[in-house]
């Protein structure tokens, strides 16, 4: 094994030399794709491991929005029960003063009928005095100017 198989630069190389040569350079070569291996990995787990904490921030922020919904929706159904009671109370009181108004000009319109029948009667009356009195005249008139009956 000590022969030599080639020779640079005045540099004998034997086949051990060779051998021994080849040896380190598959050995520093498994040992760089080894540590490229190692690296990728550990990339490949620190992307799994990001990728997993942007997992449980969005499963976070999911739980925070269903929780904002629920209580909106939750908000929403009691705000939707107080403005029915609401309205219900505001039609109630509507309906009251309704029939307030109604009652008030229902009374208003009795009054001014009977203030109307009342100043009809007395206009009545009055035309009815000015009717005889009118008679009357007419009755004077005709008798000073008709000729005095023998």
């Amino acid at each position: 094994m000590n022969q030599s198989i080639l020779t640079i630069n005045g540099l004998d190389i034997s086949l051990g030399m060779a051998t021994a040569a080849f040896t380190a350079a598959v050995l520093v070569l498994l040992v760089i794709i080894a540590a490229i291996g190692v690296r990728a990995f550990g990339q490949r787990d620190r992307e799994i491991a990001r990728q997993m904490r942007q997992g449980e921030a969005m499963e976070s922020r999911i739980a925070e929005l269903v929780r904002l919904q629920a209580e909106t929706v939750g908000r929403l159904q009691a705000l939707g029960e107080g403005l029915g009671g609401r309205q219900a109370e505001l039609a109630r009181v509507m309906a009251e003063r309704l029939d307030a108004v109604s009652s008030r000009l229902g009374h208003s319109i009795d009054d001014v009928t009977q203030q109307t029948v009342q100043r009809l009667q007395s206009l009545h009356e009055r035309l009815a005095v000015i009717d005889h009195a009118q008679k009357n005249l007419a009755d004077l008139s005709g008798q000073v100017t008709s000729p005095p009956s023998p």
